[in-house]
């Protein structure tokens, strides 16, 4: 208690935090046991997130855990760090990260298999789950009575740090744990990092230069900084701006969409949540991750490689160098981030709004407006606002409609409809029926990039060899061809409108719609013209814009100029197998994938 007691009037005395000074300990606990105090060393700081939680509701089970990353310098000396790692918190706090970190992490929580994530991380063959050196959580003073002494363990068995320290005061005393994950870390490494730990805390309480009660004030140039938003959140801000403003009346558009989904009392979160995904996605996965791969595939030397040559090599390291002398450039250059921050924010926004206003040169993956289906800024005449009930666009064919002939492989030729990338292909759905006959399971697989989309990059992309998404639907017996499918938070119907017939009575071709509207606000339409067919002629193609007219799809985006073709790969198609492919599986990309399958 003694001892604890001068580490808090030592603390004062130099200008932090007990807290911020077990953080530095453990982070020169940790640097002594490397036998390297060079290095920075990454601290999980455990923190109380509960007063930064803005949902006041009582009636639900809420996520309020969280934590940050300290970057600590050992050679700095412990006072220095400490008062360092005050500074990141109070940066941290400044900011308003706590709120918006519950917020992530309550949403992740609940929308998310976290533990399938933290089972990911632990079999990430370069870290085995330790992303930290060391972590702390001090949970304060105890102030209940009938206890001496408390201690309390912060488990890091699947993932975390690779020694944590769990700390509380009890009557005056900071009773410690120290535990580790085994076998990674020795019971003698543990017990010497506590060893190690426990010397700092109290070499610290005694290291005071002057009196433990004198209040020693810091100079000003040696106070946290407070927390400066730079230029680049203006240029960020103004390329913002500018890639929305020039679609202006689009986005006016989409707003007041919104605002009429809100007045007729519709669900906002889902259907809003799904259109603000892909409108996320297809700037950064379309556009700038396969550029970026293009760019770095086509770098001098490297593309002069023949493909075999590259396969083997793996990255170019001239790229490489080029990607850290940049970002050196950028970390030490506000004026460079800036410039960054500028081009990258003109380019997300002026792609999203030029998906809002049919102008992005392709109109079958991104066209994110609502209701309407325009080209070219201009809507269609005879849009219509909302989804039509299956009645309206079923056709005769399908009368006497059999489920059990449509499964089976279907190859998808085009479609109107934003969840897909215009950069995958080889697209293809593999329809099966549950034992109950009512569960409808459609996988969904596609390649990408395709060889047309990024000639160089291709081969090195984690999906080059195919990915898989399944989506599951309920039948009603009574409704052939009207079933419910879920996907991505959502519900919506999914209608097959057509089908036409082989010589042998077997489903050759079909057309799938399916819609999901908010306050009688169109939010998503998806139609997809599907065949038995690997390779279909431009007539065949033809008719299924000519049969999808007469069910009254055009105004939804059943249109030449509103639909994407599908390009496929050979039926003699062989997997890529190179480095990248190598690569990737062994980072765990693949197990990724899956679960992100598994939590659509």
């Amino acid at each position: 208690a003694e001892t604890l007691a001068q580490l808090r009037a030592t603390c004062r005395a130099r200008g932090t935090t007990v807290g911020s000074a077990l953080a530095a300990c453990a982070a020169r606990a940790f640097a002594a046991l490397s036998e390297d105090d060079e290095v920075p060393v990454k601290v999980l700081q455990s923190l109380d997130m509960r007063r930064f939680g803005k949902d006041k509701a009582t009636d639900r089970l809420a996520c309020r855990a969280g934590s940050m990353d300290l970057f600590l310098k050992p050679a700095d000396g412990l006072w220095d760090m400490s008062r360092e790692a005050g500074a990141q918190l109070q940066t941290f706090e400044g900011r308003n990260f706590g709120e918006q970190s519950v917020r992530v992490f309550d949403w992740a929580v609940d929308a998310m298999e976290m533990t399938r994530l933290v089972e990911l991380e632990s079999d990430n063959p370069f870290t085995l789950g330790r992303a930290y050196c060391c972590g702390v959580s001090n949970a304060g003073l105890y102030r209940g009575s009938g206890a001496a002494e408390m201690y309390y363990a912060t488990s890091t068995t699947s993932a975390g740090a690779s020694f944590q320290a769990s700390c509380v005061t009890v009557q005056g005393k900071l009773c410690v744990s120290v535990n580790a994950p085994a076998p990674l870390v020795t019971r003698e490494q543990c017990e010497a990092f506590a060893t190690l730990f426990v010397a700092e805390a109290t070499n610290a309480a005694s290291s005071v230069e002057e009196e433990a009660n004198t209040l020693v004030l810091r100079a000003a140039d040696d106070a946290p900084a407070e927390p400066v938003y730079e230029n680049g959140l203006i240029a960020f801000g103004l390329g913002a701006a500018l890639g929305l403003g020039a679609h202006a009346p689009a986005v006016l558009d989409f707003l007041q969409g919104v605002a009429r989904s809100a007045a007729n009392g519709g669900d906002l979160l889902a259907p809003y949540g799904f259109w603000l995904f892909f409108a996320t996605m297809h700037p950064l996965i379309g556009g700038a991750g396969v550029g970026l791969g293009e760019v770095m595939w086509g770098f001098p030397g490297y593309s002069a490689l023949s493909e075999a040559a590259q396969d083997a090599a793996g990255p170019p390291l001239g790229f490489l160098a080029a990607s850290v002398a940049a970002s050196a450039a950028l970390a030490s250059n506000a004026l460079l981030r800036s410039a960054a921050g500028f081009v990258a924010s003109l380019a997300f926004f002026g792609t999203v709004s030029s998906g809002l206003a049919g102008t992005s040169g392709d109109n079958g993956s991104l066209n994110l407006s609502l209701d309407d289906a325009p080209v070219a800024g201009k809507v269609v005449q005879g849009d219509l606002r909302g989804c039509p009930s299956y009645g309206q666009v079923k056709q005769p064919s399908m009368n006497g409609f059999d489920v059990t002939k449509y499964k089976g492989r279907w190859y998808e030729h085009a479609y109107h409809d934003w969840t897909q990338f215009a950069e995958v292909y080889d697209t293809t759905l593999d329809i099966d029926l549950a034992a109950d006959g009512r569960t409808w399971v459609d996988d969904f697989a596609v390649r990408g990039p395709s060889p047309r989309a990024a000639p160089r990059s291709w081969r090195g992309s984690p999906v080059a060899n195919g990915a898989h998404y399944p989506l599951y639907g309920s039948l009603d017996p009574a409704k052939p061809g009207e079933l419910l499918e879920s996907g991505f938070g959502n519900v919506f119907p999914n209608f097959i409108v057509d089908v036409t017939k082989d010589a042998q009575g077997n489903y050759q071709d079909a057309i799938q719609f399916q819609c999901l509207e908010s306050g009688g606000v169109r939010v998503f339409e998806g139609i997809n013209f599907l065949s038995r067919d690997r390779e279909i002629s431009p007539a065949r193609l033809q008719g299924f814009f000519d049969r999808a007219a007469k069910a009254g799809m055009a105004p939804y985006g059943a249109r030449p100029d509103q639909m994407h073709v599908v390009e496929h790969a050979p039926a003699d198609f062989r997997d890529v197998d190179n480095w990248w492919q190598k690569f990737w599986t062994t980072i765990g990309v693949d197990k990724l994938l899956a679960l992100v399958a598994a939590d659509i």
